[in-house]
C-alpha cells in the first residue's frame, strides 16, 4: 500500500481536490472523501483547529470551476 504524503494546510483553498481521500494528521480521521472538493467551510476549520498538516494517499486533481461550483450546487440540493 503506497505510503501517505504530507499535505501543507496552505496548498488547501476552496476546490482542493484529491484522488484519495485526505485525513488529518492523525491519518484515521478523514477530511475529505476523494474527488470531493473543499469548500470554504473546510479552508476555515484547518485555521480555527489549527491542523499543522493534511495526509493523502492521492494527488491533487484539477476540477474546472463551473464543475466544482455545480457540484456544490447539487450536493446542497
Amino acid at each position: 500500500m503506497k505510503e501517505f504524503s504530507k499535505v501543507a494546510i496552505d496548498a488547501i483553498h476552496v476546490g482542493s481536490c484529491f484522488s484519495e481521500p485526505v485525513y488529518f494528521e492523525d491519518g484515521v480521521n478523514m477530511f475529505l472523501p476523494a474527488e470531493k472538493p473543499a469548500k470554504q467551510y473546510h479552508v476555515d476549520v484547518l485555521k480555527k483547529w489549527k491542523i499543522p498538516y493534511l495526509l493523502t494517499r492521492g494527488t491533487e486533481v484539477k476540477v474546472p470551476v463551473g464543475n466544482a461550483e455545480l457540484l456544490d450546487i447539487l450536493e446542497d440540493a
